[in-house]
């Protein structure tokens, strides 16, 4: 996880560029790559990297970045069966996030596959987003979505 030094300096860079992200201290984005995977010659193993929404072989990896182009954190080459949120349960990545939240107050953006609750250290993007009634959340999730 950046310091305290380097927080400042993220939430300061994504600023310049987006003012309402950095209003929301917003230091980071985390997000999902699947990489296609030979099928296996084993059912068995076979059915752990298949993902049936994507109807294809995958392993999953989840990043977290930062301005500087870092990764802090990963969880890479889990089955493809496996959920994002679940992924990211399985790297700690929440009570990572959590932690810094309640230490600096700094945000996450995250689509909607990390979100599945309210938590006050994620900021959800969308490409549409029903839950904005005001100009304010629209344009910040505008915003969130620019930047993921």
């Amino acid at each position: 996880m950046p310091t305290k030094d380097e927080f400042n300096y993220f939430v300061a860079s994504i600023g310049d560029k987006y003012h309402r992200l950095a209003q929301e201290k917003v230091y980071c984005t985390m997000d999902d790559i699947k990489l296609y995977l030979q099928q296996a010659g084993d059912a068995k193993i076979q059915e752990r990297f298949h993902n049936g929404w994507r109807h294809d072989n995958y392993v999953t990896n989840v990043f977290m970045l930062t301005p500087d182009g870092i990764i802090r954190l990963m969880v890479i080459n889990l089955p493809g069966d496996k959920h994002d949120l679940t992924v990211a349960h399985h790297g700690f990545f929440y009570d990572k996030l959590e932690d810094f939240f309640k230490k600096y107050g700094g945000k996450c953006v995250v689509d909607s596959a990390f979100s599945f609750a309210r938590r006050p250290y994620l900021l959800k993007s969308s490409r549409t987003d029903a839950t904005s009634e005001d100009a304010h959340g629209m344009m910040l999730n505008i915003e969130a979505t620019s930047l993921r």
